[in-house]
């Protein structure tokens, strides 16, 4: 068996599905399609009966391809607070243990609003950074007691 500590995870060990090999650099592993190790390995996660440990907490939140400041922000906390957690520097909350599993299991349903949210949240995220951020005007017409978007000049 191979312990497979790659992805931050103590307690992960292979049974099957990768090739060990003695290269002229030293002993290598190759990993079968490590994209859907994470997956499964995410959804044992979510599943397990007792609260997450900090370690599971990051693993998850990268999994989700989220940054630290992105996550605290979907679960209206600061992300010094996320660093926390997967510090282990402060205990993890019942609810956040509970929001960032269904996170999880929401971004693996194909159909899901949440996964939308987030795929819209991490391109955002990852195509802008802070000083790249810019005002836009936003102009509003209140019509026949209403509010809503100004028409194109």
């Amino acid at each position: 068996m191979y312990h497979y500590e790659s992805c931050g995870l103590e307690n992960v060990w292979l049974k099957n599905g990768y090739t060990e090999s003695t290269t002229k650099y030293g002993d290598g592993v190759s990993i079968n399609d490590v994209e859907g190790l994470h997956c499964a390995l995410a959804l044992e996660i979510v599943h397990l009966p007792r609260p997450i440990t900090a370690r599971e907490f990051r693993f998850l939140r990268i999994e989700l391809d989220l940054s630290q400041r992105q996550l605290a922000g979907l679960m209206g906390l600061t992300d010094q607070t996320i660093a926390k957690y997967e510090k282990g520097q402060s205990p993890i909350t019942r609810l956040a243990d509970t929001t960032l599993r269904n996170f999880f299991l929401e971004s693996v349903n194909q159909e899901s609003k949440v996964r939308d949210l987030l795929e819209e949240l991490i391109e955002l995220d990852n195509g802008i950074s802070d000083l790249e951020r810019e005002q836009e005007t936003l102009e509003l017409d209140f019509e026949s007691g209403t509010w809503h978007p100004a028409a194109a000049a």
